[in-house]
């Protein structure tokens, strides 16, 4: 049975690219595929994935399926990652926005008036 560093070796093969180069653009240090378990860490199949959307990561981790995924597939799931990295901006921005309304409560305590002439102070200048 073919291990999981064994199809990524044949993917690496596939795509004509050097160990090396392909270490580079996932961004992992010299090595790393050569000095690989057979069994790949999700981490390192999570930056293969993010760099190389064409790869099929099921065929990957398990054998099944084909090693390339169709275009249909490909930008399936492209889009479920985007949708998902935005959420996290939406997250990101709700919790910024938190705290910049902290902020204005904090700057209008410390003034002794009020939320709203703090922000007005800090929105004129």
């Amino acid at each position: 049975m073919e291990t999981q560093k064994a199809r990524l070796e044949h993917f690496i093969d596939a795509i004509g690219n050097s160990t090396r180069e392909f270490e580079r653009t996932i961004g992992v240090s010299n090595g790393t595929v050569r000095h690989a378990t057979d069994s790949l860490s999700a981490n390192l199949k999570e930056k293969i994935s993010a760099n190389f959307p064409q790869l099929n990561m099921e065929w990957l981790t398990s054998g099944t399926g084909e090693m390339f995924l169709s275009e249909e597939s490909r930008n399936a799931s492209v889009e479920a990652k985007l949708r998902a990295e935005i959420e996290e901006l939406k997250d990101l921005i709700r919790r910024k926005d938190r705290e910049i309304d902290g902020l204005y409560e904090r700057i209008a305590e410390l003034k002794g008036g009020s939320t709203a002439a703090a922000i007005q102070n800090v929105q004129a200048g």
